[in-house]
């Protein structure tokens, strides 16, 4: 992934984010041009969402995040991430959306780790197998990497700091983290055409490809942190 965008500002429940189902969190509709798969909508849009956990998003910068977004913005606020993830195999996978408001318009999208329909890959099991828990090497405390993709690009969430805030159970852990992203771009622009039929994270050569991490032809999440 090429470029940091963002830092979780607050930290929310991993009891939750990691035992409840995944859905879609909110309607993604495409919009003309090349912005991203952003829905126009009232307040709220992940109010009424029962599963997963939300937290407010710090943003590194607003050019950053422009890019990001692939609209231009000029003061966007009341960023939010909402994590909506559950057990697969080994993995954990599911949902990560995203929503802002910026000059009056107010846009949420959403990635999935889930398997593309029709794709090369269709067990959940097998395409979230690179989205795990493991030891970070640095402090040997635990931490996360999870790959999700729209149309128009990729995302890592990494999480790096875990407070247990219970008896060591789980579900009262806290825990923080970032988020990065890598858009499909060929030759310096947006690439528009039909994504591959197999998540970008299986793709080894191309604009589609959003590996990290790499080893050999796949990918070893447990090499580092970052």
């Amino acid at each position: 992934m090429k470029t940091f965008i963002l830092m979780l500002l607050t930290i929310w429940a991993l009891g939750c984010a990691k035992e409840k189902a995944p859905g879609n969190t909110v309607p993604v509709g495409l919009l003309p041009d090349t912005q991203r798969d952003w829905v126009p909508g009232g307040n709220g849009s992940f109010s009424s969402v029962s599963s997963g956990d939300q937290v407010p998003l710090q943003i590194t910068s607003i050019s950053t995040f422009s890019d990001f977004t692939l609209r231009p913005l000029s003061n966007p606020q009341d960023v939010k991430i909402h994590i909506d993830l559950k057990k697969m195999g080994q993995g954990y996978g599911g949902t990560v959306s995203i929503e802002f408001i910026d000059a009056g318009y107010h846009g949420s999208g959403s990635f999935t780790s889930l398997a593309r329909q029709g794709g090369l890959v269709t067990n959940n099991e097998e395409n979230n197998k690179y989205n795990i828990w493991f030891t970070n090497p640095s402090n040997g405390r635990p931490a996360y990497h999870g790959f999700f993709q729209d149309n128009y690009g990729s995302i890592i969430l990494v999480i790096d700091g875990v407070t247990d805030l219970g008896d060591g159970a789980g579900p009262l852990d806290t825990v923080s983290g970032s988020l990065w992203y890598d858009n499909f771009y060929d030759n310096g622009e947006v690439v528009t055409g039909p994504v591959p039929p197999t998540s970008c994270w299986f793709v080894s050569a191309g604009p589609y490809d959003c590996r990290a991490w790499v080893d050999g032809k796949g990918v070893d999440p447990r090499r580092a942190v970052y």
